[in-house]
């Protein structure tokens, strides 16, 4: 072969391989993105955990969400919501933990046997499962993990998360009623 014949050749050659390189980082930057929401869950079911596993589990006793709020805001970088108990579902108190490396106000609610844990925390940033809305009310996502549910939601700046291992059924329907509380600003 002649030295102009390889030339080509060998532009091909390294045309294909940054193809090849290419369309490598773009699947596994979509496989990231894809496991992103997957990883919260996760988070949300290990946080929600560590609160059934805690010999105290809230670090202030109260059902009295106006004892709450303020507590919490002496705490936190931002002010959530705290809807109060009501019905079937009983405000046991609050503590502060984390979400990944945010700050976040846990409020711990029991429904019966079962413990549910409401987890608020500044969501900017966050992979979502089912993407991000701001528009209307807030769009409920449910996911599970390991015999636990988490059902999100966002609402401005922060997100929520409702982590119980009760009925999927009853704790979606409790969680609207917490979106709706928290998108008011019930329970402030």
């Amino acid at each position: 072969m002649s030295r102009p014949a390889i030339l080509p050749m060998a532009l091909a050659a390294l045309a294909a391989a940054a193809v090849v390189v290419a369309g490598a980082a773009l699947q596994r930057q979509g496989a990231e993105r894809r496991a992103a929401p997957a990883r919260l869950v996760t988070e949300l079911v290990n946080d929600h955990l560590r609160v059934l596993a805690a010999a105290r589990p809230v670090e202030l006793e109260s059902g009295d969400a106006h004892a709450l709020k303020p507590w919490l805001a002496g705490r936190l970088e931002f002010a959530p919501a705290v809807p109060a108990d009501g019905g079937e579902l009983h405000l046991r108190g609050a503590a502060v933990g984390y979400v990944f490396d945010r700050k976040a106000a846990v409020l711990v609610y029991r429904l019966r046997l079962h413990q549910l844990t409401l987890l608020a925390f500044p969501a900017g940033g966050l992979a979502w499962p089912g993407g991000a809305s701001d528009a209307g009310p807030p769009r409920l996502d449910q996911a599970g993990e390991r015999g636990f549910r988490a059902v999100l939601w966002r609402v401005g700046d922060l997100g929520y998360a409702l982590v119980s291992d009760s009925n999927p059924e009853e704790l979606a329907r409790l969680a609207r009623r917490l979106a709706a509380a928290t998108a008011g600003g019930a329970g402030e």
